[in-house]
């Protein structure tokens, strides 16, 4: 499948279970040619990131070492639980609250249009 994509997008939680698969997997992926070649590209998204924590300064400094970028940072926030509840996105929910989640989302959003421009 790996080698079908256009785009690989990673969620990662900040957790030393997703840090070992995450290395493995990358390492894994990395001898497809077009991931090598970065006719692919790779992007991290953080999942549940409670900024100031060390857990998220932990998932900062692991994914600095893996030469694939962090595209997005997604907080941890009971809004989504709601969202799912009511059947509402954060993309149509109105409120202060809920900007700041669709906030998050929108470097992953240009990563993603970037990368459909190059196609």
């Amino acid at each position: 499948m790996v080698k079908l994509a256009d785009l690989l997008i990673l969620p990662m939680l900040p957790s030393a279970f997703d840090e070992g698969v995450t290395r493995r997997f990358l390492d894994r992926i990395k001898k497809v040619r077009r991931i090598a070649s970065g006719r692919i590209r790779v992007g991290i998204v953080g999942n549940r990131i409670r900024g100031g924590t060390h857990s998220a300064g932990g998932f900062e400094r692991f994914v600095a070492g893996l030469g694939a970028p962090i595209v997005a940072r997604v907080r941890d926030s009971q809004l989504y639980v709601q969202s799912a509840a009511t059947g509402v996105s954060i993309f149509d929910a109105r409120g202060r609250r809920w900007r700041a989640l669709r906030a998050d989302w929108y470097p992953l959003l240009a990563f993603v249009e970037q990368d459909a421009a190059r196609l």
